[in-house]
């Protein structure tokens, strides 16, 4: 039931379209105005557009709210989450964890993540279901003072916080590496 909950809302925009079509065809073939009812489809097609292209955006308009170019980034911690056969309540439970805050690492995991193109799903089983959290705390100065704040984001190889990945890069290039190095700890049973 929630599949196909999940399944109409993603696709609710192609139901408003069809409905939309479904009138302007009504008004053609019983009220015989042409005019009034090309202008209809014309609108119900652009509305269509709309919709579907303001689901579009990348990780720098995504982030833009909290990581800005003058932004200090403290550190980023990484969790590993175990997505193998666990239940519903166990979403969250992480294996391992690592916490970075060497400067050249972050530069290159924020570099991984800049030319991410994302499309917006209206589904968020893709955000229980990522492998990876990376949570980041940065620093933005805000009227003479030092405001900190987290960013944080689930993510794996398709899918970005509820966000389909749309472009091929390799993302997790440096977060895979640091996974696999000997700085990650790991262990069981603690919630992330």
């Amino acid at each position: 039931m929630e599949k196909m909950l999940g399944w109409f809302v993603y696709y609710s925009d192609y139901f408003v379209l069809a409905i939309l079509l479904g009138g302007a065809f009504y008004w053609l073939s019983f009220r015989k105005k042409v005019v009034v009812g090309i202008a209809l489809l014309i609108v119900a097609i652009g509305v269509g557009y709309l919709q579907n292209e303001m689901k579009y955006t990348d990780f720098h308009e995504m982030t833009s709210g909290t990581l800005k170019d003058d932004s200090e980034i403290r550190s980023i911690t990484i969790k590993v989450k175990d997505i193998e056969g666990v239940s519903e309540k166990d979403y969250w439970k992480t294996i391992g964890q690592m916490t970075i805050e060497d400067e050249e690492l972050v530069d290159r995991l924020i570099n991984d993540l800049k030319g991410l193109e994302l499309k917006e799903t209206n589904y968020s089983t893709y955000e229980l279901n990522s492998k990876y959290i990376v949570e980041m705390l940065v620093v933005n100065e805000k009227d003479n003072l030092l405001v900190t704040d987290k960013l944080m984001f689930s993510i794996d190889k398709t899918h970005f916080s509820g966000y389909e990945i749309i472009n091929d890069i390799d993302h997790l290039k440096t977060i895979e590496e640091l996974v696999e190095s000997d700085r990650m700890e790991w262990y069981e049973g603690v919630e992330g």
